[in-house]
């Protein structure tokens, strides 16, 4: 945990495995954390700044075969095969979204009930899911088949699979639920999806030029708190995309922020209009393998503050 204001760790929680996958909820009283192969979403009780583990909600049995997965083949590893992955809180219905990869799913979580309320199978392989800001619907974005599916909140069906870029990632949805965007890895761009229409209608390049070769990774996504702009860390080129996405279908490209070492998140605190960016690798060149047991020192945040726009 980060306190902002004061620009410090106040606190390192040790987790047995993850992934991906952690969000607030309960207005930030709570925090879930995705549990990788352990197919459990961990919750925390957070209170004077500290995170608090109370339990945790069972999506399935442990999965012991090992650490290979199908990536859309079909392959039987048995009743464990589920790896608990990115997910999505709705604190309208007190419910907990989480995708699970290797059987390709959309678990619906009852968080008081602390049980797995339903299981929605998927089309592909599943990176992350978010929900609108009504809460009627989920956007799933399937990383094996360049789509995001569109799943209906009450009928816990898919209502329509919207075809994007390679490798979708991270997703990031306006308020008024007219636009999503939809981070695409492999290809160095964003799509933004026009949710009534159904089909995508800009792709923004994340690139500093449009030859370059796939390779930037395009993994995060944030929009400010007017929707006016839009943020992409760029995993694999150390920096940040800024775009001017005020007006559907005139985006600008505005530039880059350079950031640390692989960034894989980015986010816009509200009001202040502050970016922080999460470095995967920290702020500087470090082992990945041996030597040091704990390399934490090395993994920092990044905060800027883009002051009057212009």
């Amino acid at each position: 945990l980060v306190d902002l204001a004061s620009g410090r760790r106040t606190q390192r929680l040790p987790l047995p495995e993850t992934w991906l996958g952690v969000t607030f909820f309960d207005g930030g009283h709570q925090l879930a954390v995705s549990a990788g192969h352990t197919n459990r979403v961990l919750i925390y009780r957070v209170q004077d700044g500290q995170a608090v583990f109370r339990d945790s909600i069972v999506v399935g049995p442990r999965w012991s075969a090992g650490g290979q997965y199908p990536q859309g083949k079909s392959i039987d590893y048995g009743a464990g095969a589920i790896w608990t992955t990115g997910l999505a809180a709705d604190d309208k219905h007190s419910r907990l979204y989480v995708v699970s990869r290797l059987d390709s799913a959309l678990n619906v979580l009852d968080v008081p009930g602390r049980r797995l309320e339903r299981r929605v199978p998927l089309p592909a392989v599943p990176y992350t899911c978010l929900v609108s800001h009504d809460g009627t619907q989920v956007y799933v974005s399937l990383w094996s088949s360049a789509s995001v599916a569109v799943v209906d909140a009450a009928t816990l069906e898919i209502s329509s699979v919207v075809r994007v870029g390679d490798h979708p990632t991270d997703l990031a949805a306006t308020p008024d639920g007219l636009r999503l965007f939809v981070a695409n890895a492999n290809e160095n761009s964003v799509s933004v999806v026009d949710l009534h229409a159904g089909r995508v209608t800009e792709k923004l390049r994340t690139s500093r030029t449009s030859g370059e070769p796939a390779g930037d990774t395009p993994n995060g996504l944030a929009l400010d708190q007017d929707a006016q702009r839009l943020y992409v860390s760029n995993a694999s080129a150390n920096h940040v995309a800024v775009f001017d996405v005020a007006r559907p279908g005139q985006t600008r490209a505005l530039g880059f922020l350079p950031v640390g070492w692989y960034p894989t998140g980015v986010r816009v605190l509200p009001h202040s209009g502050t970016v922080v960016v999460a470095n995967g690798k920290g702020a500087g060149s470090a082992p990945s393998n041996g030597g040091e047991p704990d390399t934490s020192r090395w993994c920092r945040y990044v905060s800027y503050s883009p002051g009057a726009r212009g």
